[in-house]
């Protein structure tokens, strides 16, 4: 069970890295404790979901308004 918890944090790792811009913010990810890596990863993963439910809900007030009926 622990060697496959440890191949799903490196993978996480390892795709927070590719999506990483900065090479001392990748260093940083590559130096972080696993527990680390993969609270950074959903607290990452849990804003895209605030942000894309946000604008769902602000599309369908703008979609309400403008529709007849």
């Amino acid at each position: 069970m622990e060697a496959i918890e440890r191949n799903v944090v490196e993978g996480v790792r390892e795709a927070y890295i590719a999506v990483t811009p900065h090479e001392d913010r990748k260093q940083e990810i590559r130096d972080a404790s696993d527990t680390d890596v993969v609270t950074n990863a959903r607290r990452h993963c849990c804003g895209f979901i605030v942000v894309a439910t946000e604008a769902k809900v602000a599309a369908n007030k703008r979609k309400a308004k403008t529709t007849p009926g």
